[in-house]
């Protein structure tokens, strides 16, 4: 019989262990590790910064397009183009004709305040250069007649005066 002979054979291997960590190379790492933090904080504010910036540029192209996209879409723009509005005081009605075309682009019924007709001007007020209508902003009616107060230094005017003299002569 022969003899059986155990073999064992060693050889160097390396393996990925936990090694316990200095109390120098904690505070090094840490150190390290504050550092990163502070660069990726700084990097994700310029991120924000830039995506707000690239948003806006991008909000403003979309803009763009939707103002061309409208008018392909509408096969038009709106401009100013020069009208004629016809008042017909018989129908009561308004009808609004364009310049260019005549095409007429509006008929309505005439609004409350359009309703009586421009008075013709009479030879007074040509002569007196006023247009119709219009009023003097200091004068007063009283009794069917316009006066106009007098010019008073509005600083030494006493407000507390009693008006009723005013009225005294109405009617006279």
């Amino acid at each position: 019989m022969s003899e059986e002979k155990e073999q064992i054979v060693t050889k160097p291997v390396t393996l990925a262990l936990p090694v316990k960590l200095t109390d120098e190379e904690l505070a090094c790492l840490g150190k390290e590790v504050g550092e990163l933090a502070q660069k990726k904080g700084f990097a994700e504010g310029e991120l924000a910064d830039t995506k707000k910036e690239f948003k806006k540029q991008i909000d403003s192209l979309t803009g763009q397009m939707d103002e061309i996209y409208k008018k392909l879409r509408d096969q038009a723009i709106i401009q100013d183009v020069e009208c004629e509005a016809t008042f017909d005081y018989d129908e009561k009605t308004v009808v609004t004709v364009r310049n260019d075309t005549g095409e007429e682009v509006d008929r309505r019924e005439m609004h409350s305040h359009e309703k009586q007709p421009d008075l013709p001007m009479d030879e007074e007020d040509e002569a007196s250069g006023d247009e119709p209508g219009e009023t003097d902003p200091d004068a007063r009616v009283i009794d069917g007649t316009c006066d106009k107060p007098e010019d008073t230094d509005k600083s030494t005017t006493d407000t507390t005066t009693d008006n009723t003299d005013d009225f005294d002569n109405i009617g006279d």
